[in-house]
């Protein structure tokens, strides 16, 4: 579960998305944490060139232009997840 305190009220509708259990929600997760990653900035996910992130080949772009998921490459949950730690670590060591 998301712990909305830390994300942005207008963003409230794209969390609840990315909980659900719809197709839709995988893709709100990674759009989620994409804009988390950019400091709730989503036109600076957009332009995202992070090739070295696992989310990379699922980022907002990608959804954004249609890239077939056979080009797109698969999701690496696991490694996302180390990702999102590193990024809140960064958040934390900014205060």
């Amino acid at each position: 579960m998301l712990d909305r305190s830390r994300i942005p009220e207008n963003y409230h509708g794209l969390a609840k998305r990315a909980e659900g259990d719809k197709k839709s929600a995988l893709k709100a997760a990674v759009r989620l944490f994409c804009i988390q990653c950019y400091g709730w900035n989503a036109g600076e996910a957009r332009r995202c060139e992070a090739t070295g992130c696992p989310l990379y080949a699922q980022n907002l772009r990608v959804f954004r232009r249609g890239v077939p998921d056979s080009e797109a490459g698969s999701v690496d949950l696991a490694a996302g997840a180390s990702v999102q730690a590193e990024a809140a670590d960064r958040a934390a060591e900014r205060g």
